[in-house]
């Protein structure tokens, strides 16, 4: 409405979700945006969150300060069942990084993967036999609280669940209530429904750690979508 003169939205990052496309469509203004242009960051910054549910690293730094020399045992990544939810291009360079890890990975995606060496299941064969899952959706109406009680109730009582895609995607009142009632399990968010989070009761927990929507946020992953933005304009 102030901006009665504008002609093209040249995205920065790739998630459209905030970003009104009817309104868009309606006033006939053009939309660009590079697809992928994150994804080796959010990769990695998903497999280091795997990483850390295996191994419980983020809280080793603490207790040597506070003087206690915790070596608590942790899991190996290696043979794991590692499910992908939703397989763009984020979902398939994790799937990369996973290769020397001899993983089985299976894969939730709506639409079809057409790639014959990918294990493409049903939501609740993703929860009913990973180790862990890697959250790569876009928040959508259908992907809004998807990941819920009842597919909670059906995971592993260790399961590793990880999301760097977008807040929204998991009800978070009952991914803490999974986690309290399973010391076991872990929980990696660098996405959060509202943010800045500060006074999510899931901090609370031992088995969870938190980043701050860091997920792009390496040099070259902010040179790559400063770039695609400016070349975009075309």
């Amino acid at each position: 409405d102030n901006l009665p003169k504008l002609k093209l939205i040249s995205k920065y990052g790739v998630g459209l979700n905030n970003i009104n496309l009817e309104d868009v469509k309606e006033r006939n203004i053009k939309l660009s945006f590079t697809p992928g242009v994150n994804k080796q960051s959010v990769a990695e910054l998903a497999l280091m969150h795997i990483l850390v549910s295996l191994r419980k690293t983020h809280m080793s730094l603490e207790d040597i300060k506070s003087g206690i020399w915790t070596q608590e045992k942790g899991n190996e990544l290696y043979k794991k069942t590692v499910g992908i939810l939703g397989y763009g291009n984020i979902g398939r360079e994790l799937r990369k990084m996973l290769k020397p890890f001899d993983n089985e990975v299976i894969v939730f995606d709506e639409l079809d993967v057409n790639d014959e060496s990918v294990i493409q299941v049903t939501l609740e064969e993703i929860f009913s036999r990973s180790d862990i899952i890697s959250i790569h959706l876009p928040l959508i109406e259908s992907t809004k609280n998807i990941i819920d009680e009842r597919l909670l109730s059906i995971a592993k009582k260790n399961l590793k669940i990880i999301n760097t895609s977008r807040g929204g995607i998991i009800n978070e009142d009952d991914l803490y209530n999974f986690l309290n009632k399973n010391s076991n399990a872990f929980g990696g968010l660098d996405v959060f429904e509202t943010e800045p989070c500060f006074s999510s009761k899931l901090m609370e927990l031992k088995n969870f750690n938190a980043t701050s929507h860091i997920g792009s946020m390496t040099d070259e992953g902010v040179i790559s979508m400063g770039f695609a933005a400016i070349m975009g304009l075309d």
